[in-house]
């Protein structure tokens, strides 16, 4: 059993020694994506907060302490042991809290991040490198904007927290402050493994027999090894790629989201697989016609409750094989995404780090990739419970990108909202718009219509790629 939190009295009569554990399988991979490129921004995961109301902020810095003293992975650092990657938890201490000032005036939540003062220090603050041989991935700073107006930016290195982790980072911030505004003790309740038991764990259970046999059952979802869809690009695919990229937003309204959700309903779906479903249509349509096309997914991997309030690498990323063979109708094309989907949920255990290489066609060099992504968001309310202030998440200007192409998608009351992060090496801005606008009225004709074929829905007067 990895270290627990003790009170501070028993922390300074016994400090605790830096304990070492294995990494998880998903540290595995994600050390070794960071020691490609460490300079490289596209695991860095920022989180900026607009707050407005009077904040203290001592105790906003205590708050990160308690949090940090909780939750171990955020004072984790990680070394290469003979080949064999460990992760070190360190004993917790001092959290320092940035401050910065940036007389901005009024300006928009919209245009907050653009402001050249504030673009200027989230720069330098999300692309700075990690040092992970250090227990240092997470570093928050407060850009005050003017009177009760500021920023709070956080930034954690993907090796240590996954999107839900965002959301456990959050309340245990919002419930520690609020306990040292008040002088009251923290309640939140015992932790009773944390992130190093699970990797533990996980290495324990590995049998080789039963991943072998999870891994024939992959290579029966893709026989031919993982393809890449024809896609044009505005530019050929260079050999080294960078992660720069971009970020192009847009709304589907409500009756197209209402549609989407009657049809998945009807037919037995969920949203998540009638948004695939489209999807893969939009890709396919832009590429010309291909008979699959492979997105992968964002699992949440949190199904026992000992983890459900750990901050942690938790999140799988798998591939998703959609049959377009055929020149099905979109109800028959749902039918199979939801056919497929289970079926890849149902295997989900076997990470990703072990797939991608089962997967490996003999022509295959280098790391086989995934050049498309679909999210289907949670987290997509922009204002914040922290304490009585009024606090509204930001988005921040998109400047990486792991995959060629992201449709991430948000679940709002009145509508969708929807967002494609693409790579500027092979895409225009023009480009990703009207495949923005392709995808829309696909899926807005397929849900008022399932049983024509999307291949032969009218497209706006411009097509994806003129």
């Amino acid at each position: 059993m990895s270290e627990q939190t003790m009170n501070s009295a028993d922390h300074e009569q016994n400090p605790p020694a830096t304990l070492s554990f294995p990494a998880s399988f998903a540290q595995q991979r994600m050390w070794f994506l960071h020691k490609l490129d460490p300079a490289d921004p596209s695991y860095h995961v920022p989180l900026l907060l607009r707050m407005r109301g009077p904040l203290d902020i001592a105790a906003l810095g205590g708050a990160f302490e308690d949090t940090i003293a909780r939750q171990e992975q955020l004072r984790t650092s990680f070394a290469d042991v003979d080949g064999d990657l460990h992760q070190r938890v360190h004993p917790y201490g001092r959290f320092e809290l940035g401050l910065h000032n940036v007389e901005a005036g009024y300006v928009a939540d919209a245009d907050l991040v653009a402001h050249p003062g504030v673009a200027e220090l989230l720069s330098r603050l999300i692309d700075a490198p990690f040092d992970l041989g250090q227990a240092d991935a997470l570093r928050a700073e407060v850009i005050e904007l003017g009177g009760e107006d500021r920023l709070l930016a956080i930034v954690v290195h993907h090796i240590v927290i996954d999107g839900w982790s965002l959301k456990i980072l959050l309340n245990e911030l919002d419930v520690c402050y609020r306990a040292r505004v008040a002088g009251t003790p923290v309640t939140l309740p015992e932790l009773s493994i944390q992130y190093a038991d699970y990797a533990e764990w996980q290495h324990d259970r590995t049998d080789r027999a039963a991943l072998d046999a999870e891994l024939a059952h992959w290579r029966t979802l893709f026989p031919h090894g993982l393809t890449d869809p024809n896609l044009p690009t505005d530019r050929p695919r260079p050999l080294e790629r960078s992660s720069n990229g971009a970020r192009h937003e847009f709304d589907i309204d409500a009756e197209t989201a209402g549609a989407a959700r009657q049809l998945a309903r009807a037919d037995g779906a969920t949203l998540y697989m009638v948004l695939l479903a489209a999807w893969a249509a939009t890709i396919s349509r832009a590429s010309g016609g291909c008979d699959t096309v492979t997105a992968a997914t964002l699992l949440a991997n949190r199904d026992n409750p000992q983890i459900v309030d750990l901050i942690g690498l938790f999140v799988n990323t798998l591939p998703i094989p959609v049959d377009l063979s055929g020149q099905p109708t979109f109800r028959t094309l749902l039918e199979r995404v939801r056919r497929t989907t289970m079926d890849v949920f149902a295997h989900q255990d076997a990470p990703i780090e072990q797939i991608v290489p089962a997967l490996r066609r003999p022509h295959d060099t280098g790391e086989v990739t995934f050049p498309l992504l679909f999210a289907l968001q949670n987290f997509a309310d922009s204002r914040i419970r922290f304490a009585d202030l009024d606090v509204v998440r930001i988005d921040e200007d998109e400047r990486s990108t792991r995959f060629e192409l992201e449709l991430h998608v948000w679940e709002h009351p009145d509508r969708l909202r929807a967002a494609i992060v693409y790579s500027t090496d092979l895409f225009d801005p023009d480009t990703v718009a009207r495949l923005g606008r392709t995808f829309v009225t696909i899926l807005r004709s397929c849900c008022a219509t399932p049983d024509r074929n999307p291949d032969r829905i009218p497209l706006p007067a411009e097509a994806v790629h003129p």
